[in-house]
């Protein structure tokens, strides 16, 4: 059974993890709600982190984003890895930021 997210298909996903709070009445954006590997797409990672899917991609081309995987065309972020990347940038206060 493949999971289709935005006319890709991908087989496998983890668990519910797009708070429905953060999609849009009549979004069509894609989550992640099955059994499978933890490994997720571009247009998943980004909507779990809340950023743009062409964020993403500059990201990786500067080296400033999530570690991934790439299989042959195919990027792929570990959920872990997302988690992971984003509590080392959380901040408690602006100041020295961008400094």
């Amino acid at each position: 059974m493949g999971w289709s997210f935005g006319g890709g298909s991908w087989l496998g996903a983890v668990r519910m993890i797009t708070r429905p709070s953060m999609i849009p009445a009549g979004s069509n954006a894609p989550t992640i709600q099955t059994l499978g590997p933890s490994l997720v797409n571009t247009a998943v990672a980004a909507n779990y982190l809340g950023l743009s899917e062409s964020t993403l991609n500059k990201w990786r081309l500067t080296g400033d984003g999530p570690r991934y995987f790439k299989f042959g065309r195919a990027v792929r972020y570990r959920i872990a890895d997302l988690d992971d990347w984003a509590e080392q940038h959380r901040a408690i206060s602006t100041a020295g930021i961008g400094r």
